[in-house]
């Protein structure tokens, strides 16, 4: 089936399918939804399918974990857990994926390094590690949040939202301001 999205993490890239489907290739530490974690850096060295997920309509990824809008529009998540970044309390890594729970529905959704965003009716809602500020509260980078949390400003007018590979997020207001936080 044709390829309609790419995303690249730490060592390792994802495809989204014409039919939803997500397909990963690369290092494998964290069990990024293929399977068992391994240690070796070429785990991967053909695309897999990621088992687990319900057909995809947005691909994200970034550091050692990837997040997807489900065609429900549902945030589901996997790989690497250790600062919070699936939004699910649990084991460090996470090799099937999970479904962000505290968000029942979602526009968009990004990852950095360390966390995760979800686009809201307009709000933007973000889980993690605030590694270099990466939620957007504006509190220090020791903060992890478990759970979706509103980025500080209250605005409500976003349309798009955006990760970096570091700890970085964009988003555009429909006016077409951008803002970002993060290191």
């Amino acid at each position: 089936s044709p390829v309609v999205e790419l995303a690249a993490g730490l060592e390792r890239t994802c495809a989204r399918l014409q039919g939803g489907d997500v397909w990963c290739w690369g290092a494998n530490p964290n069990g990024e939804g293929v399977g068992p974690s391994t240690s070796t850096a070429a785990a991967l060295p053909t695309p897999t399918k990621v088992g687990g997920l319900p057909p995809a309509s947005k691909l994200t990824y970034a550091g050692s974990h990837g997040c997807i809008l489900s065609t429900a529009k549902e945030p589901w998540c996997w790989g690497s857990n250790y600062g919070g970044e699936l939004g699910a309390v649990g084991a460090p890594s996470v090799s099937d994926p999970v479904k962000v729970d505290a968000i029942a529905t979602a526009d968009d959704i990004a990852s950095s390094a360390y966390a995760s965003c979800a686009l809201l009716a307009g709000s933007i809602s973000c889980w993690g590690t605030n590694g270099g500020g990466a939620l957007g509260t504006g509190g220090p980078d020791t903060d992890v949040a478990l759970t979706p949390g509103p980025i500080a400003g209250g605005l409500d007018d976003f349309v798009e939202l955006v990760g970096g590979a570091s700890t970085i997020m964009c988003a555009r207001r429909t006016g077409g301001e951008i803002r970002c936080w993060g290191f």
